[in-house]
């Protein structure tokens, strides 16, 4: 459920098939309007197996905090980590649920269409 509503708080290209339904998903714009399109079911499981990352293994979340305070690396005694790359505090806590939603994301510039 955390998964699906963390993909639902995205601004999605199209409309719903249906005005009433509860999710993102299906689109009005998709070859068939029942189901849902396999990239976001693959980016579903991603944030899924993310979401159960976090909980089983803390340091992520730390190392998550860092990243999105700007941390680039930190030392303890004889001991340092150095973050790669950002974290863009997007909904998602899985970088890859994001790459596969990609095709169906508003993009910035079609909010102002």
């Amino acid at each position: 459920m955390a998964a699906t509503r963390n993909i639902d708080k995205h601004y999605f290209t199209g409309e719903k098939a249906d005005k009433d339904q509860a999710l993102q998903f299906p689109r009005a714009h998709q070859t068939s309007t029942t189901t849902i399109p396999v990239d976001i079911e693959y980016a579903t499981c991603e944030e899924a197996f993310q979401l159960l990352q976090l909980q089983t293994r803390p340091g992520l979340n730390e190392a998550r905090r860092a990243q999105e305070q700007g941390i680039k690396s930190e030392k303890y005694g004889h001991t340092a980590v150095e973050y790669t790359g950002s974290y863009q505090g997007r909904f998602l806590n899985s970088m890859k649920a994001f790459d596969y939603m990609q095709e169906w994301l508003l993009k910035a510039g079609d909010f102002c269409r």
